[in-house]
């Protein structure tokens, strides 16, 4: 059985505290903005339903591509705390774990046609630029990762994440 931390309570889809919220399209990054995403203004707003099937197949995916989970010795984990669209984020438990290869696991699902409209956010906790916001063609990072390979973005971000840079 996967474990997973829950936040309580929730939300709405396109609410907030009872207040209406805007959703932004396209693929911004974290400095561009940081609340509720679509594909495209057309897409449905999500259900928790959808929301709970798909978090429950990007569990399963996670944990047999690392160690899944919250604890010592752990990778990863997906928060599956439903914020009222369709992105899923992903807490990094252990830096080296931030890859070339995760990413690209990741995109790869993203690319399935029954995932094309979700996004997935990784937590580092050392900047809104360094939070990769991961699309099914494309990253994003803030503009101080402008013209950086996205490897050595990365590097640069776990090592970040090791010296305990934070927010």
């Amino acid at each position: 059985m996967l474990r997973r931390r829950r936040r309580k309570g929730g939300t709405d889809a396109g609410t907030r505290g009872g207040e209406a919220r805007s959703f932004r399209c396209g693929t911004p990054s974290a400095e561009e903005w940081d609340d509720l995403w679509k594909s495209a203004p057309t897409d449905p707003d999500v259900d928790n339903e959808e929301y709970e099937a798909v978090c429950e197949k990007f569990h399963r995916r996670l944990a047999r591509i690392g160690e899944y989970g919250f604890g010592d010795g752990c990778d990863f984990y997906f928060r599956g705390d439903n914020p009222g669209d369709r992105t899923q984020y992903l807490e990094l438990v252990n830096p080296d774990a931030l890859t070339i290869d995760l990413i690209g696991r990741l995109q790869d699902w993203l690319k399935e046609p029954r995932f094309r409209k979700w996004r997935v956010v990784i937590i580092t906790y050392v900047s809104k630029g360094a939070t990769p916001m991961v699309y099914p063609d494309v990253v994003r990072l803030g503009r101080e990762y402008d013209g950086v390979e996205l490897a050595a973005a990365l590097a640069d971000i776990v090592a970040r994440m090791k010296r305990g840079e934070r927010v």
